[in-house]
C-alpha cells in the first residue's frame, strides 16, 4: 500500500452564524480541521496532520458600549465603505443597517453553512477552468455567445477588490469581447434546500435564477442582489429540491465571480474500517499491523488519525496521522509500536474525517501479551489428601492457549497428567477448579502436583508446583481387651491399637444399652500400638450391657472438594460387654469364667484360649471344670456319672456333684440325634453337701436301650 501525502497548507475562512437569542449575536470564524503538513515521524513512513487550534468566537450584545469598535473590526471584509474609505468611520445608524442586512441573510443560511461542505477555491490554481472538480457541484458557462472564440468557463482567479476568505475566487472567463450576455450556472448532483455563496467583483448588481431542473426550465424563483467592489456580498438561495442556479449581471458583460459556496454536498460520513487485528488479538512481538480501509467513496477524503487507549483508561495516545486515503480492502494503514507498554487490553480507535467535516470511526481491542501466569490455590503444600479432589485456582490471559495439570510420578523425575482423560484445558480459569484428582489410583506417598500455563504467543509460565502425600489408607483401631461379650467390674483395662502414619486423633467411648448418645472416656494424638488405651472406671455404672467404641481418624483430606470442605480416613471398633455388679463375676477376656476364678487356679484372666486348655487331662475343659465347680487341676474332680445299677423294672443313676449346683438326669435313646429328655426333676445340692447323688428311674430297666447323661442346670 502506497499513501502518497498531499502538500497543502489549509487556509482559514471567515463566515456568519447568528444565535437564536434576540439580544445578542455570535460572529464565529469555524476551526480549520487541520494546519499544515509536517515533515514525517522517524520510522512512520507516513506524514501525520496535527490540528490546529480550537475555534475563535466573538460573542456581541447589541447594547454594548464596545459593540461599535469590535464589530467595525470583525465586519472589516464585508464592508466596501471601510475599504472605500478608511479614514472616515461608518456611522452607528449605517453600521448597525448593514450588520443587520448581512445578519438576516445569515439567519436563513446558518443551518446550510454548518451542515454543507464549504468550497473556498483555495486549493486550485490561478487560471484552472473548474467544471466538475469538486464533488457534487458543475459550473459551466452559458450561453457561450462568442462564437469563434474558445469555450468560456469559470476559472479560478484573483479579484481586484478581495475575496471573502484567502485570496482566490471563481470567476467567468475572459478572453471573450466585454459585455457578453454570458452568466454563470451551477448544477448540483443532489436536491438542495439552502445554497450560499459570496458574490461580487464589480460592485454592481446580479440576477439570482434557481431552478428544480438541472437543464431547462423548473424555474422556482428569482431575485436581484446589490454588490460592492469585490467579492464580498453574502447571498442565500432556498427552496425546496433546488437543483440549478444561475447568476448573471443586471447589465451585461460584468463579470461574475463567487467565493465560499456551501451546499449539501456530501451527508455521508466517510469509510473507516479495521479489518485486522481482529477483536482481542495478541500483540506478541510490539509492533501491530494495522488493516482495513480509510476512505471517502462518494465525498473528498481528508485525513485519519489512529489513537490508543488502555481498556478501562480515560485519555487517548496519539499514534499517527494521514491525508491520504487508503480505499482498497485489507490496505495496511499503520503500524503500531507497543514496545514499552504494560500487558494488558488497548483500544485501537481508527477516525477518518472528510473535507466536509464529517467523519466515521472504528475501534478494536488489542490484547498486549509479555508473559502468562498461572495460580494454584488448592491443594496447598504441605497437604495429605485421598480420594477424589478439587484442584483449584486461576489461568488467565488475554492471549490464554491452554494449561496442564500434571502429578510426578514416583522415584522419577516424570510427570503425567493427573486426569489422563484431560492431558490439557482449553478455557481460562479466574478462582475456580482447574482440574479432578482421583488419588486412589495412585499409590500411598509422596507427590508433586505441577500446573502450568501456555498462551498463543508461545509463552509458558513458571511452572507452579506443591507437595502432597497420598494416604488413601484407613488408620488402624482395635481393642484387644475386655473381648467381646466379658462382664467387667470396677476399673477395666482397655488394651488396643489405634495407630496410623499421618494420625489426626483416636477417641475411646462407651455407650449403654439405656442411652444411645457415646461419653468419651480418654482420647489422644499419638500412635498406640497393643497397649494401653485407657483404665475405665466403671465404679458407678449400673449393671448393663454396654458398648465400647474406639474411632481413629487421619490427617489426609479425603474426597477435598472446591469449597475447601473435605471428609477424613477414619476407622471404628465397637465391643459389646456386661458391667457387673459382683466383681467376682468379671470376666475380663470374655471368656465364661471370672477373672478371680482364673487367677485363683493359675489361669490368665486376658486370655480366653485356657477356657479350651484341659489342664489336669481329665478330658474336661477348663471352663466345664469352672461350670461343674470342680478343680481344673485334679484328675479326679469332674461331672461324671459313677454307677447305673438295676433294680427290678427300675434302673439308678448316680453321679458326682458339687454343693450349690443344680443338676437334671435325661436319657434317650439315640446318642448321635442327641435327643435327650428330663427322666428327673431339677436336684439341687446345698452348699457343702455330699459328693455324690443319684436317682432311680421308675421302670428304666423296661425301656428299649439307651444312654443316660447329667446335665448342669441353671
Amino acid at each position: 500500500m502506497n499513501r502518497t501525502e498531499n502538500h497543502r497548507y489549509a487556509k482559514g475562512k471567515w463566515s456568519l452564524a447568528a444565535l437564536a437569542s434576540q439580544r445578542s449575536w455570535r460572529l464565529a470564524r469555524p476551526r480549520r480541521q487541520f494546519g499544515p503538513v509536517l515533515p514525517a515521524t522517524a520510522g512512520s513512513g507516513r506524514r501525520p496532520v496535527l490540528p490546529s487550534s480550537p475555534i475563535h468566537a466573538l460573542s456581541f450584545h447589541h447594547n454594548d458600549a464596545a459593540f461599535e469598535r469590535q464589530l467595525t473590526q470583525i465586519m472589516k471584509p464585508y464592508l466596501s465603505s471601510y475599504r472605500d474609505n478608511q479614514k472616515s468611520m461608518l456611522t452607528r445608524t449605517r453600521l448597525l443597517s448593514t450588520v443587520t442586512l448581512l445578519l438576516g441573510l445569515c439567519l436563513s443560511c446558518g443551518t446550510a453553512a454548518r451542515a454543507g461542505c464549504p468550497i473556498d477555491f483555495e486549493d486550485l490554481p490561478l487560471g484552472t477552468a473548474v467544471t466538475n472538480q469538486y464533488l457534487g457541484v458543475t459550473f459551466s458557462v452559458l450561453p457561450q455567445t462568442c462564437s469563434g472564440s474558445p469555450a468560456l468557463y469559470m476559472r479560478i482567479a484573483n479579484s481586484s477588490g478581495g475575496t471573502s476568505s484567502g485570496t482566490k475566487c471563481l470567476k467567468i472567463d475572459t478572453g471573450c469581447p466585454d459585455f457578453s450576455d454570458d452568466y454563470l450556472r451551477m448544477v448540483f448532483a443532489n436536491p438542495q434546500t439552502s445554497v450560499s455563496f459570496v458574490l461580487g467583483d464589480d460592485g454592481v448588481p446580479y440576477t439570482i435564477r434557481y431552478y428544480n431542473t438541472t437543464s431547462s426550465g423548473g424555474l422556482i424563483g428569482s431575485f436581484i442582489v446589490n454588490t460592492s467592489s469585490g467579492v464580498h456580498t453574502l447571498v442565500t438561495v432556498t427552496g425546496v429540491n433546488i437543483l440549478r442556479i444561475e447568476v448573471q449581471s443586471v447589465t451585461g458583460g460584468y463579470y461574475e465571480a463567487i467565493d465560499d459556496l456551501t451546499f449539501d454536498a456530501d451527508l455521508t460520513p466517510p469509510i473507516a474500517e479495521i479489518t485486522s487485528p481482529a477483536y482481542q488479538a495478541c500483540d506478541c512481538n510490539d509492533n501491530v499491523n494495522v488493516y482495513g480501509r480509510s476512505c471517502e467513496d462518494n465525498g473528498v477524503f481528508d485525513h485519519d488519525t489512529l489513537y490508543y487507549m488502555p481498556v478501562g483508561g480515560s485519555t487517548w495516545t496519539f499514534v499517527g496521522s494521514y491525508s491520504t486515503p487508503a480505499c482498497s480492502p485489507n490496505s495496511l494503514l499503520y503500524t503500531w509500536n507497543s514496545t514499552g507498554l504494560p500487558e494488558g487490553l488497548y483500544y485501537l480507535k481508527l477516525t477518518t474525517y472528510n473535507k466536509c467535516g464529517l467523519s466515521s470511526e472504528a475501534v478494536t481491542v488489542v490484547s498486549v501479551d509479555r508473559t502468562i501466569s498461572a495460580a494454584m490455590r488448592q491443594p496447598a503444600t504441605p497437604m495429605i489428601v485421598g480420594g477424589t479432589n478439587c484442584i483449584d485456582g486461576s489461568v488467565s490471559d488475554g492471549c490464554f492457549a491452554y494449561y496442564t495439570v500434571e502429578r510426578s510420578v514416583p522415584n522419577t523425575s516424570t510427570y503425567v497428567p493427573v486426569d489422563g482423560a484431560h492431558p490439557q484445558y482449553s478455557i481460562p480459569v479466574i478462582n475456580d477448579p482447574l482440574a479432578t484428582w482421583n488419588t486412589t489410583t495412585n499409590s500411598d506417598g509422596e507427590y508433586k502436583v505441577r500446573l502450568t500455563a501456555f498462551d498463543l504467543c508461545g509463552h509458558g509460565s513458571t511452572p507452579q508446583e506443591v507437595k502432597v502425600t497420598v494416604d488413601n489408607t484407613p488408620p488402624v483401631a482395635n481393642i484387644s481387651s475386655p473381648v467381646q461379650c466379658s462382664k467387667m467390674n470396677g476399673l477395666v483395662p482397655v488394651f488396643g491399637t489405634a495407630s496410623d502414619a499421618n494420625l489426626q486423633s483416636w477417641v475411646l467411648q462407651y455407650s449403654s444399652a439405656n442411652s444411645h448418645s457415646w461419653v468419651t472416656i480418654t482420647s489422644g494424638s499419638s500412635s498406640v500400638v497393643n497397649g494401653l488405651l485407657a483404665n475405665w472406671d466403671t465404679t458407678g455404672l449400673p449393671q448393663c450391657a454396654y458398648t465400647l467404641r474406639l474411632v481413629a481418624t487421619d490427617q489426609s483430606r479425603v474426597n477435598l472438594d472446591c469449597s475447601g470442605s473435605s471428609g477424613a480416613n477414619q476407622s471404628e471398633y465397637l465391643l459389646d460387654l456386661d458391667v457387673v455388679s459382683d466383681p467376682l463375676a468379671q470376666d475380663s477376656d470374655g471368656d465364661g469364667m471370672p477373672d478371680a476364678w482364673e487367677v485363683a487356679h493359675g489361669f490368665n484372666p486376658y486370655d480366653p484360649s485356657d477356657a479350651l486348655q484341659d489342664a489336669d487331662n481329665d478330658g474336661q475343659s477348663n471352663l466345664a471344670e469352672y461350670l461343674a465347680g470342680t478343680d481344673p487341676h485334679d484328675p479326679h474332680s469332674l461331672l461324671r456319672i459313677t454307677s447305673i445299677a438295676r433294680e427290678g423294672a427300675d434302673t439308678r443313676v448316680a453321679w458326682t456333684t458339687v454343693g450349690s449346683h443344680n443338676y437334671l438326669l435325661q436319657g434317650g435313646t439315640n446318642i448321635t440325634t442327641g435327643i435327650h429328655s428330663n427322666v428327673s426333676p431339677l436336684i439341687s445340692i446345698p452348699p457343702g453337701g455330699s459328693s455324690t447323688t443319684n436317682y432311680l428311674h421308675v421302670n428304666g430297666a423296661t425301656l428299649p436301650e439307651g444312654f443316660y447323661r447329667v446335665r448342669l442346670a441353671p
